[in-house]
């Protein structure tokens, strides 16, 4: 190699370079929907609650005996949608998924003898909706069930877990009816 000619970076790898190495961390911060940092000494893990429900991008809650909607894929397969609504629980970032702030969640639906779909333990931001309460809304929980003649005739158990990066763990549960959506 000709030790004059330097060998040229393009322009846009150079730019991608950079953002790859960027943090898109907000340093640990997690905003309330007043614009607050989440501190979480002002928020006991004791105190935090959430409220399973559905919906594809609207909040709907759920009580025993309630319907769950069923719904078909673009790809075939059949999910529900899952939804919290949370108070107390940091929300963590939506800007980056694997942020370690991020509140970990897992949705099941389980039927009289067995698991019949959701997923375990992944790390889902909220999105801050009103003061220190947040949202996670129409989450796609898939189903191993394959027509919706074979859905339950009876009903099944849809619960969650969460766990935020303050110390709160939250579950709750429902026994719903899952229908044609």
């Amino acid at each position: 190699m000709d030790p004059r000619r330097r060998p040229a970076i393009e322009p846009a790898l150079l730019v991608g370079l950079l953002l790859a190495c960027r943090s898109s961390s907000r340093e640990g911060a997690a905003d309330t929907a007043d614009g607050e940092e989440w501190r979480c000494e002002d928020h006991p893990p004791s105190a935090a609650t959430c409220e399973i429900g559905t919906g594809e991008s609207s909040f709907q809650g759920l009580i025993d005996g309630d319907p769950l909607p069923v719904y078909r894929g673009v790809q075939g397969a059949l999910h529900v949608f899952g939804s919290l609504r949370c108070t107390g629980v940091k929300p963590g970032n939506l800007d980056d998924l694997a942020d370690p702030d991020n509140p970990v969640v897992s949705f099941s639906v389980i039927g009289p003898d067995a698991w019949l779909g959701g997923y375990h333990s992944l790390p889902r931001p909220l999105t801050p909706v009103d003061g220190d309460t947040a949202e996670l809304v129409g989450d796609v929980l898939p189903l191993d069930i394959d027509s919706f003649d074979a859905l339950p005739a009876e009903p099944v158990l849809f619960s969650f877990e969460l766990d935020d990066a303050c110390g709160a763990h939250v579950a709750a549960d429902v026994s719903v009816m899952l229908v044609e959506g």
